[in-house]
């Protein structure tokens, strides 16, 4: 910019009047881009100190909001983090409460009124189901829930343990409610048995009584085919009705023996009658195959519950960590063997 100044005046650039000094602006156009030498060091400084204000009033923002989400994260987990603990604990303690350390068999095996083994049963199978709405509700819970980037992982575990928790809650229930009803049938057998006993015994005066006794006897083990032809068992225990097939030539022999000495063929029903006599060893060998099987499911069901507790172990671990982390104190709940 080409501008003659001299002690005391300055000639505008822009129309050539003459002004004073200390004019910033030509008093006669307004032009007002003449800068003296002398302010053009106050400029560039007022400028760079603007620069600088208004760097350091955006860092200060920049930093302001970041801690105001790093405060509302922080406070988002510690939210998170307690009602995870809430409904984990509860699904913990519903999954304690199955009780499925003890096998039934052991359970109840001093117990001689059947009658009160299919109450017994009745309750453990209110339990589990019970168990299997607390966790379809803790899983909505989690659902629910807003998670934060410290606690993805701790939410990927507790989802996964739900899901696993459910599906061998469900297992599980179905084993009961499979109880249950073997349970139901047992005691229906041995009422039958007993009024067996009350009506025949093996004091026979005639061939009719022999053909009534053990015409009782094959109406009694049709009675338990036909019983545990229509009880439902858990996927993976259908082996549990093979005997049945068992207790069906039982019947059948004595069936043929009875006809045999109804038609007075004693040569027949004496070649029978060992087999006959030996119907009550096939029908215990039969039940035993049945509870061997049952046992074996079980174990396989106790398995799974021991490795699910591990799973619970590492996510309370995972929990106690980040609380402290957090300074949150942690609910306490207690992982019982299973």
């Amino acid at each position: 910019m080409n501008e003659e100044i001299t002690q005391s005046i300055w000639n505008c650039p822009s129309c050539k009047a003459i002004n004073d000094k200390q004019n910033t602006f030509c008093k006669n156009c307004g032009y007002d881009s003449v800068v003296h030498p002398e302010n053009k060091k106050s400029h560039v400084l007022l400028i760079v100190s603007i620069i600088v204000i208004l760097i350091l009033t955006a860092a200060g923002v920049y930093f302001g909001i970041a801690q105001y989400k790093k405060q509302q994260e922080t406070k988002q987990t510690k939210a998170y983090l307690q009602s995870q603990q809430v409904t984990f604990g509860d699904t913990v303690k519903a999954m304690n409460s199955l009780n499925s350390e003890v096998d039934f068999a052991k359970k109840y095996q001093d117990e001689k009124n059947l009658d009160l083994i299919v109450q017994k049963i009745g309750d453990e199978k209110y339990n589990s189901s019970k168990t299997v709405d607390t966790i379809f509700n803790a899983k909505k819970a989690q659902e629910a829930a807003k998670s934060t980037q410290t606690t993805e992982g701790l939410k990927f575990l507790i989802a996964s343990f739900y899901q696993d928790a459910e599906l061998l809650a469900r297992k599980y229930d179905g084993f009961v409610i499979f109880k249950y009803d073997d349970a139901k049938i047992n005691s229906k057998i041995e009422e039958d048995q007993k009024k067996f006993d009350q009506k025949f015994n093996t004091d026979f005066k005639s061939d009719d009584d022999l053909v009534a006794y053990f015409n009782g006897i094959s109406a009694l083990i049709d009675s338990m085919v036909g019983s545990y032809e229509g009880l439902t068992v858990p996927a993976g225990m259908e082996d549990y009705k093979k005997p049945i097939v068992a207790l069906k030539d039982v019947s059948a022999k004595i069936k043929e023996f009875t006809d045999a000495v109804k038609k007075k063929d004693f040569k027949k029903a004496d070649l029978l009658i060992t087999e006959v006599k030996s119907s009550s060893q096939v029908m215990g060998t039969a039940i035993d195959k049945a509870n061997g099987i049952s046992a074996n499911y079980y174990s396989q069901l106790h398995d799974e519950f021991v490795s699910l507790r591990g799973k619970a172990d590492k996510i309370k671990t995972e929990i106690v960590l980040l609380d402290s982390k957090m300074e949150i104190q942690p609910l306490d709940f207690s992982i019982e063997g299973w």
